[in-house]
């Protein structure tokens, strides 16, 4: 469930019936990643397990997991949510910030 619900989120979905509806729109490619065997959750379900979650620690766990599986390097980095890199930009080098 938490995997479809960042699925969801970062595809730009909202509330729990889009992650129910993208969950069954997108079923063959979550498949691909993991199984649901049992098809995916009522959106009540997903609301009650992912309710669950002690944020913080899903935000520490996330932030962790992202920056083992990624380089960030000068002139790589596609930003898909329009929001500039916090600390990207430096006086010294006089750099553009990073989108």
């Amino acid at each position: 469930m938490i995997f479809l619900t960042v699925s969801t989120v970062i595809s730009g979905c909202q509330g729990w019936q889009d992650i129910k509806d993208f969950g069954h729109d997108r079923l063959d490619w979550l498949r691909k990643f993991v199984p649901f065997k049992n098809n995916i959750p009522r959106h009540d379900t997903i609301a009650r397990v992912i309710s669950c979650i002690d944020i913080t620690q899903f935000q520490d766990s996330f932030s962790s997991c992202m920056k083992a599986c990624s380089k960030l390097t000068y002139g790589e980095v596609i930003a898909l949510d329009r929001k500039r890199l916090k600390g990207s930009f430096t006086q010294a080098d006089r750099r553009d910030a990073l989108w």
